[in-house]
């Protein structure tokens, strides 16, 4: 049996197989070992999660489908590939579940290569301040200036802050890049 919000429960024998198990990581994750998670399936059984009716209740989830190809690789590492894909989904409305595929090996990849050049930059200091003007619409006089940063590289090219802000902030590097 699988409890949800410590108050709604799913029998799990009415959708398991023998041999599979379903299990609570943490808070609100959970991860599912299914020996058959065809598409249709996985479908079939996130159906029935959406179709729970409760009043008061608003049901929402993400789920990542992690299809074991190598029953060598490690087990957290397939957990942490099932939820990198649910993360990538998560809050969007309407998609409830995604699969992990090789773009997300690349998107790890270049993220971890990033935050590599991130802290490199930050040693190097290639970061540098613009300032944008504040102008009073009415009378057309500065009133201020907003501080915007901006990654100059070695090489003398701008990165967009949309590239490296969101990266600095998820792994903590945010504080490092005050100018």
């Amino acid at each position: 049996m699988i409890r949800f919000c410590g108050r709604f429960t799913i029998q799990s024998n009415s959708w398991m197989q023998p041999g599979e198990t379903a299990a609570r990581i943490s808070g609100d994750q959970f991860v599912c070992l299914l020996l058959d998670a065809d598409e249709e399936r996985i479908e079939a059984l996130f159906s029935a999660i959406r179709n729970i009716t409760e009043e008061n209740l608003i049901l929402h989830f993400s789920a990542g489908v992690y299809v074991i190809k190598d029953y060598d690789e490690n087990i957290n590492l397939m957990v942490d590939k099932a939820s990198v894909a649910a993360q990538t989904i998560k809050g969007v409305l309407n998609q409830h579940v995604v699969y992990y595929s090789k773009k997300f090996d690349d998107m790890t990849a270049h993220n971890e290569e990033l935050k590599r050049d991130l802290k490199l930059a930050i040693k190097n200091d290639e970061f540098v301040a613009f300032y944008q003007p504040k102008v009073d619409i009415n009378s057309g006089k500065l009133v201020g200036a907003e501080a915007l940063i901006r990654w100059r590289t070695r090489d003398n090219k701008l990165i967009a802050p949309g590239d490296f802000i969101p990266l600095s902030e998820k792994t903590g590097l945010v504080t490092d890049l005050d100018i």
